[in-house]
C-alpha cells in the first residue's frame, strides 16, 4: 500500500491559531506575576513604604521582561514552513558529503 506524499499521522494546526495562543499565555504569564506581586504588596504593612515600592517596581519591571522575553521566545513554538525537495534529474543534483 503506497501513501501520498501528503500523508501524515498528525495534522499541522493552523498558525494563526497557535500565534494568538502563545500571545494569550505571555499576557496570562504578566497578569499572574502581577496579581502575585500586588498580593505581597498588600500584606507588607504600610510603615514599610520601601519595601512595597521595591515589590511594586519589581512587579512593573518583571512583567515587561517576562512580556519582552516572551515575546521573543514565540516564534520558536511556531512551525518552520516545509521545505520543497527538488526533483533529482541530473547526476550533478546529487551531491555526497566527505567525512
Amino acid at each position: 500500500m503506497q501513501r501520498s506524499p501528503e500523508f501524515r499521522l498528525v495534522t499541522c494546526p493552523q498558525v494563526w491559531f497557535i500565534e494568538g495562543m502563545i500571545t494569550a499565555a505571555i499576557l496570562l504569564l504578566c497578569t499572574l506575576w502581577l496579581l502575585l506581586c500586588a498580593r505581597f504588596y498588600v500584606v507588607i504593612s504600610p510603615e514599610n513604604v520601601g519595601q512595597r515600592r521595591m515589590i511594586a517596581i519589581g512587579g512593573g519591571i518583571g512583567a515587561g521582561l517576562l512580556y519582552v522575553l516572551g515575546s521573543m521566545l514565540a516564534p520558536l513554538f511556531k512551525e518552520p514552513p516545509p521545505e520543497t525537495a527538488r526533483p533529482i534529474e541530473t547526476i550533478e543534483d546529487v551531491r555526497v558529503i566527505s567525512r
